[in-house]
């Protein structure tokens, strides 16, 4: 996620990940482990992303328009995913 996040800075695309049911120093030790420049990180220890996103399995992920209403989600993560975001992302920005 940190390339897609390098790819896209320069156009205003920001990728945002959010941990949950973690506790907050798992957290700060992946955060601290880790060489992220662009993917900005965040923590939802209470859950209300989640719920306000309705997240029923994680991993998930959203790519939300300017407006924040979600163009495509997918649960899991596997080969191909960011080649997969990157068309999504690209069909947005024309």
């Amino acid at each position: 996620m940190e390339k897609l996040a390098a790819q896209y800075a320069d156009q205003g695309v920001i990728v945002l990940a959010i941990n949950t049911g973690e506790s907050q120093r798992s957290y700060q030790k992946f955060v601290a482990d880790g060489q992220y420049t662009h993917l900005r990180l965040g923590r939802d220890g209470a859950d209300e992303i989640s719920k306000r996103y309705r997240v029923r399995t994680i991993p998930v992920t959203y790519v939300l328009d300017r407006e924040g209403i979600i163009r495509y989600a997918q649960t899991g993560y596997g080969d191909g995913m960011e080649r997969t975001l990157s068309q999504e992302i690209e069909s947005w920005l024309e």
